[in-house]
């Protein structure tokens, strides 16, 4: 793959899942995991605590179940957050990609090592220069690039 600079490690890699499919994998197993209940077992602290690292609220009083209650929303949080965010990736990516031509997602897989040419000969089987060929990719993963990092979790 071509250098360009101020790119993102993470867009290349997050582009890569899109085109493998490993993107929509990882969606369907956030989604899976993003609205499913803790089992009653996980609240119980009786067996599970050791006294001695007990820490005490600022009344003295220690709460070992309200705190792994808090653990286990906060773990619940991160799984919904996480399918909400890779979603939006999707889409994003999806929205972006929708604005180039086929003869351009060929040079940009090319490129991202999807496809099994390299970039010069993928060039010169679309019948563009190698130069014009790897322009054409870094502004597109550019592109990519400036929508994936602006993308927050709303």
């Amino acid at each position: 793959m071509a250098r360009i600079r101020n790119i993102d490690l993470e867009t290349v890699t997050r582009i890569k899942m899109y085109f493998t499919g490993e993107l929509d994998k990882k969606i369907k197993r956030f989604e899976k995991k993003k609205d499913k209940k803790w089992p009653d077992e996980y609240y119980d602290t009786l067996h599970s605590t050791g006294y001695v690292i007990v820490t005490k609220n600022s009344n003295g009083i220690s709460d070992p179940t309200g705190s792994r209650a808090a653990k286990l929303a906060d773990l619940s949080r991160c799984r919904s957050d996480g399918y909400l965010y890779y979603k939006q990736l999707k889409q994003t990516i999806t929205d972006v990609l929708q604005q180039f031509n086929g003869k351009d997602l060929f040079l940009l897989k090319v490129d991202m090592g999807i496809k099994g040419h390299d970039l010069m000969a993928a060039a010169e089987e679309i019948g563009c220069s190698y130069e014009k060929a790897k322009k054409k990719v870094s502004d597109m993963i550019r592109i990519l690039n400036r929508k994936i990092t602006r993308l927050k979790i709303t």
